[in-house]
């Protein structure tokens, strides 16, 4: 949940964000953002996938990257399911879920 929460302020309140996340549509997507994650990188998943945390001194999070193998139709990333395996799709490294603490870029 930690690093959900870091990817949706950091992401959302970047300085080239044209939105600014407030209140409970900001703990909707932060929950959102974590369903997500859970799906591509906890013990449930379907394919190899990690995501990597960078912390500060004092433990708070100042980066995160999640990498993971995806199943790619040319250039379109398919969803991870029993047909689409089935079909002999490339698979092919993929990097996402990126965020850093303007502080530390």
């Amino acid at each position: 949940r930690e690093a959900a929460a870091f990817f949706v302020t950091s992401f959302w309140n970047d300085y080239k964000a044209e939105v600014v996340l407030k209140g409970d549509v900001l703990k909707r997507v932060g929950s959102e953002q974590f369903v997500d994650m859970k799906n591509r990188y906890g013990p449930l998943k379907t394919l190899p996938a990690t995501m990597l945390v960078a912390k500060n001194e004092e433990g708070l999070i100042v980066g995160c990257a999640g990498v993971e193998v995806a199943l790619l139709n040319g250039n379109k990333i398919m969803p991870k399911t029993r047909n689409n395996f089935d079909q002999g799709y490339d698979l092919r490294a993929l990097l996402a879920n990126v965020a850093v603490d303007p502080s530390v870029r």
